[in-house]
C-alpha cells in the first residue's frame, strides 16, 4: 500500500509558526508600542531575534488571546 503525502497548494494550508511584532499587532488589535509593552511586562512571553527581526510563536500570541478573553 502507498503512503499518500499531503501536498500544500492552498496558501491557508500553511500557517506560520512566527508572528511579526506588526502580525501580533494587527491580529490583537493594537499598536506594535502596545504589543513591546505587552511583552517588557511580562504579560505577553518573550519574543525570540531571528535576524534582526522579533518573532513570536504564534502558540505563544493564541494562548495569550485565550488567558485574556474579556
Amino acid at each position: 500500500m502507498e503512503a499518500k503525502l499531503k501536498i500544500h497548494t492552498d496558501e491557508q494550508d500553511r500557517i506560520p509558526l512566527t508572528m511579526t511584532r506588526e502580525e501580533v499587532a494587527h491580529e490583537l488589535q493594537v499598536t506594535t508600542k502596545t504589543v513591546d509593552n505587552l511583552w517588557r511586562s511580562g504579560k505577553l512571553p518573550r519574543p525570540s531575534r531571528i535576524g534582526r527581526g522579533l518573532r513570536f510563536l504564534r502558540t505563544d500570541v493564541l494562548d495569550f488571546v485565550a488567558e485574556n478573553r474579556a
